[in-house]
C-alpha cells in the first residue's frame, strides 16, 4: 500500500513537472515569462562649477529635494574677493571712460573757440588786404596778417584732430575693449559667487551620502547623488527568442519580490536593440569570444516596462519577474494570471 501510495506521488510530481515544463515552453510563444527584472531610474550627479571647499550641508542622506532647494555651499571668501577686485576694476575703467569724454568736451570747446578766432582773423586779414590794395599800409603789416590767419588755420586743423582722436580713443578702448573686459570679469566673478550655493537641478532623493564639511571638492567633481524615482521604470531581461512577443504598448503581469502579494499591471514601453557584446569599437580589432562550452548561454533582450501604480516601497534594485500579457487568446490572458498568482504565492515563502 505504501508503495503504491509512493508510486502515485511519484508519478503525481512528474506530471506537474511536465505540465509546467510544457507551460513555460509554450508561454515562449505567446506570453512570455522571466524573473530577471529590476527597477532603475534616474541618476543626476551632483558636482559644483567651481572647486572649493564645503562649508555647510543642507540635507542628509535620504531627504527628497526639488529643483532650487540648498544642498550644499562652498567656501565664498576667494571668489567675493575676486567679485570686489572685479567691481574695483570696472570703477577705475567707468572713470577712465568719463576722463575721455571730458577731454573730448575740453577738445571741443577749444575747436570752437579755434574757429571763432579763425573767422576774426579773416576778417582782419580781408581788412588788411583792402588797405594795402590802396596803399595806404606797408607789405610788412600784410605780411603779419597773412602769418597770423595761417597760424589760427593750423590750429583749428590741430583742435580738430584732437577731437577726432579723443572720440576714437573712447570708442576703441573704453567702449568696446576694457569697458567689455570688465564687464566680462565682473559677470564671471557673479557667477562664481553664485555657484559656491550648490543646488539642486532636479526632483529626487539623496542616496548614498558621503559628504562631510571640509571636504575640498574640484570643479565637476560628484558631491551627492540624487535618484529621481519619480520616473522609475522595471528593466526586464527576455530570451532573444521570444522578441517577436515584445513588442512596445503589450500589457504585462509583474510582481515585485517587495510586496509579492500584489500582481502590477504594466505596459512596454520600450524594446532594446543591441547589447554591449554586438557594440563595435572603431579602431580596435574584432573581439572573438571563444566558448568551448557544449551548451552556450543564450541572449537575452532588455525590455524596459513602465506602471501606472507601483508599490510604494519600491526601490532603485528591487527585483520582480514579469510576464507579457497575449491580448489575442483569452485562454492565455487567463492563464498568464493564474502563473502569476503562483510566482506571487511562491516569492512570499521562498
Amino acid at each position: 500500500m505504501a508503495n503504491r501510495a509512493l508510486t502515485r506521488l511519484s508519478f503525481g510530481l512528474f506530471a506537474i513537472v511536465v505540465l509546467l515544463s510544457g507551460f513555460l515552453l509554450a508561454a515562449d510563444f505567446y506570453a512570455p515569462f522571466s524573473s530577471q527584472g529590476v527597477i532603475q531610474a534616474g541618476f543626476i550627479d551632483i558636482a559644483p562649477e567651481v572647486p572649493g571647499k564645503v562649508t555647510t550641508i543642507y540635507v542628509r542622506n535620504g531627504d527628497h529635494v526639488m529643483p532650487g532647494d540648498r544642498l550644499f555651499d562652498l567656501d565664498v571668501e576667494r571668489y567675493q574677493l575676486a567679485l570686489e577686485k572685479a567691481q574695483a576694476q570696472l570703477a577705475q575703467v567707468l572713470e577712465q571712460n568719463q576722463g575721455l569724454k571730458v577731454a573730448i568736451t575740453q577738445a571741443l570747446a577749444r575747436e570752437k573757440q579755434a574757429q571763432s578766432d579763425l573767422k576774426q582773423v579773416q576778417a582782419h586779414t580781408m581788412r588788411v588786404r583792402q588797405l594795402f590794395s590802396k596803399g595806404l599800409i606797408n607789405k610788412e603789416a600784410l605780411e603779419q596778417a597773412e602769418t597770423e590767419l595761417v597760424h589760427i588755420q593750423q590750429q583749428v586743423i590741430i583742435h580738430h584732430n584732437a577731437v577726432i582722436n579723443a572720440r576714437a580713443k573712447i570708442q576703441r578702448d573704453g567702449e568696446n575693449a576694457a569697458l567689455k573686459l570688465a564687464l566680462n570679469q565682473l559677470q564671471q566673478a557673479q557667477y562664481n559667487v553664485s555657484r559656491t550655493r550648490v543646488v539642486a537641478t532636479s526632483a529626487g532623493t539623496i542616496t548614498n551620502q558621503a559628504l562631510t564639511k571640509g571636504t575640498y571638492l574640484h570643479t565637476g567633481q560628484t558631491a551627492l547623488t540624487l535618484v529621481a524615482q519619480q520616473n522609475q521604470w522595471l528593466a526586464v531581461d527576455f530570451l532573444e527568442k521570444v522578441g517577436d512577443q515584445l513588442k512596445p504598448g503589450s500589457q504585462a503581469l509583474v510582481v515585485f519580490d517587495a510586496n509579492p502579494t500584489t500582481l502590477v499591471k504594466g505596459y512596454i514601453s520600450s524594446v532594446d536593440t543591441a547589447v554591449s557584446s554586438a557594440k563595435a569599437t572603431l579602431g580596435s580589432a574584432a573581439d572573438v569570444q571563444n566558448d568551448t562550452h557544449w551548451v552556450r548561454p543564450k541572449q537575452r533582450i532588455r525590455v524596459r516596462i513602465q506602471f501606472n501604480h507601483a508599490p510604494k516601497s519600491l526601490i532603485v534594485g528591487s527585483r520582480a519577474s514579469a510576464m507579457i500579457i497575449p491580448q489575442q487568446s483569452d485562454i492565455w490572458s487567463v492563464l498568464s494570471h493564474i502563473w502569476m498568482r503562483g510566482v506571487s504565492l511562491a516569492r512570499m515563502v521562498l
